[in-house]
């Protein structure tokens, strides 16, 4: 029942009653992996990424082939700005689940923080391959592009992100 009630908390944004119920819930089930990565998202939306952290590794722990600890460590890691280790939980996302589209344009993006353009738009290039539509991928390729120097190729990607209906603050100036 607590762990129950902490999903549909955390489903209703309201993370704080979220953490006490999963809290509760391992407390009676510590081997309940599913309590523990619900558990580590409701920390990490709380942006408490060393205590997410931690709760992603005892995750993995219990169970090896969990793309979305791995991801959420990735996510925590990027937060942190700890971009080496960023990238190597994202590739373990991925690794575990090669169609994990949120790895691949995260993954996309800590490249880009590294100024490594040529691995960016690798992994952005593989996340529209995976869905064509995927909005942050051509606004984060945009970036790429414009990083590289080549502002039409990137104005022509944030236009599709725009298009796409991806909202980011800033993005019509960028296009301007």
């Amino acid at each position: 029942a607590h762990f129950q009630l902490g999903v549909i908390l955390k489903q209703q944004n309201k993370f704080v009653e979220s953490e006490t119920e999963l809290k509760e819930a391992l407390r009676l089930e510590p081997e309940l992996v599913v309590a523990q990565l619900d558990y580590a998202i409701v920390l990490q939306k709380q942006e408490k990424w060393n205590e997410a952290i931690k709760s992603y590794l005892i995750a993995l722990g219990k169970k090896q082939d969990l793309p979305e600890a791995y991801f959420g460590l990735g996510f925590c890691y990027f937060h942190k700005d700890e971009l080496e280790q960023a990238a190597r939980f994202f590739e373990l996302a991925i690794k575990c689940n090669p169609h994990y589209l949120d790895a691949y344009v995260n993954l996309g993006a800590v490249y880009e923080r590294m100024n490594d353009l040529d691995k960016a738009g690798e992994m952005l290039g593989k996340a529209l391959k995976i869905d064509s539509k995927c909005a942050r991928a051509y606004y984060n390729l945009g970036v790429v592009w414009e990083k590289a120097g080549n502002l039409q190729k990137a104005v022509l990607c944030y236009e599709k992100s725009l298009s796409l209906g991806y909202q980011k603050e800033g993005l019509r100036g960028r296009i301007n």
